[in-house]
């Protein structure tokens, strides 16, 4: 097996590291077979492993937010949120999350909580991504950063042997420290 890498990174001080895609060839006579495509993220010194492609068929099928839950939250989030200058955001993207969708198992939409003014005070969501956790003796990966005077928290939970789960929360910050 020969196999293929570039490297793109982010800047180090934020603990997250994007390493462009690996592709792992097999050659079998004149025949390549082309296994997976994976991106490595590290984040703050684990490395997660990406299937993008498969993430991205995986939402192909899921329902978009809105389409579960009409609320004015659920419409913001979808149409207004997920649009704002946080890092974890595009780097779900490069992952192949699409943030405008629902996993079916989530049926109820975005959990978001606004205030008179419509602010956003809370919000959880949960996405999934196709791939693992390289880490012999952790299953999770913790993601913490305050920013705009929110406390953006990510657990990445190794659900099964190739999927990880995403538990994303917003919520006020009491300072930033970012």
């Amino acid at each position: 097996m020969a196999g293929t890498q570039g490297k793109q990174v982010t800047p180090k001080h934020l603990g997250i590291k994007n390493n462009a895609p690996q592709q792992n060839v097999c050659t079998i006579g004149t025949r390549q077979l082309i296994e997976i495509m994976t991106r490595d993220f590290e984040i703050d010194g684990i490395t997660l492993q990406v299937d993008k492609e498969a993430t991205e068929n995986f939402y192909l099928t899921e329902k978009k937010i809105t389409d579960n839950c009409g609320c004015d939250d659920c419409s913001f989030y979808a149409n207004i949120w997920i649009k704002q200058p946080f890092e974890i955001f595009p780097m779900l993207e490069e992952m192949g999350v699409d943030l405008g969708k629902n996993l079916s198992s989530e049926p109820t939409g975005v959990w978001c909580i606004r205030d008179e003014n419509g602010q956003l005070i809370h919000f959880e969501q949960v996405y999934r991504v196709f791939g693992t956790i390289n880490s012999e003796d952790r299953k999770e990966i913790r993601y913490l950063r305050v920013k705009n005077n929110y406390e953006i928290k990510a657990k990445f939970i190794q659900y099964k042997s190739d999927c990880v789960d995403i538990e994303l929360t917003f919520g006020p910050a009491a300072d930033e420290k970012e």
